[in-house]
């Protein structure tokens, strides 16, 4: 995770975390709400493949955190 950390901070990025896969599936309820209120405003895509955003694994085998 150290090195991950400072790779985002050369490229830029000011905060970088990782989380377990399983995190997600408990997220799924709140992306869907979100979407529901419009919170996603033109961002359409976000309504997409809700399952493959819960579960990474179906996008990258073997994914076990992002």
């Amino acid at each position: 995770m150290e090195v991950l950390s400072e790779i985002a901070k050369a490229c830029g990025f000011d905060a970088c975390g990782v989380v377990p896969v399983d995190v997600l599936s408990r997220e799924r309820e709140r992306l869907e709400r979100w979407i529901r209120q419009g919170f996603h405003a033109g961002m359409n895509y976000m309504a997409n493949n809700i399952e493959k955003r819960e579960n990474p694994a179906l996008l990258v085998e073997g994914a076990r955190s992002v």
